[in-house]
C-alpha cells in the first residue's frame, strides 16, 4: 500500500472588488474565503473563478490567512512590545539623573 501524504492547505479570506470588462468598478466588497497552498494560488484561484463565472477582472482590497500555523502563533508571543517614544525618554532622563548625581558624589 502506497504512503499517501495530504498536505494540509491554508485558507485565505479575500476581500475584493469587481471590474467590468468596460472599465466600471464595483460598489461593494465581496468577500471570498480559498484553500490554497499559498496566497498566490489563493488569489490564481479567485481570479479564474471570477473571470470565468462574470468576466470581470478584480481588484483586491485585502488577503488575510485564516488558520495561523504554531510557528506563527509562537513568534508572535515570543516578541516583547516595543517601547514608546515617552519611554525611551523617561528611561533616558532617569538614567542622566543617576549620572550626575554619581558625578557629584565622585567631584
Amino acid at each position: 500500500m502506497e504512503n499517501i501524504s495530504i498536505e494540509k492547505l491554508n485558507r485565505y479570506n479575500i476581500v475584493y472588488k469587481t471590474i467590468s470588462p468596460s472599465g466600471i468598478l464595483g460598489i461593494s466588497y465581496q468577500k471570498e474565503i480559498i484553500e490554497a497552498d499559498n496566497k498566490e494560488s489563493a488569489v490564481d484561484i479567485l481570479r479564474a473563478s471570477v473571470s470565468k463565472d462574470s468576466g470581470c477582472s478584480i481588484r483586491m482590497s485585502k488577503i488575510e490567512k485564516l488558520n495561523l500555523s504554531e510557528k506563527d502563533l509562537s513568534g508572535k508571543t515570543d516578541k516583547r512590545p516595543k517601547r514608546s517614544l515617552l519611554g525611551w525618554f523617561a528611561a533616558s532622563m532617569i538614567l542622566l539623573a543617576g549620572i550626575a548625581k554619581l558625578i557629584d558624589r565622585l567631584f
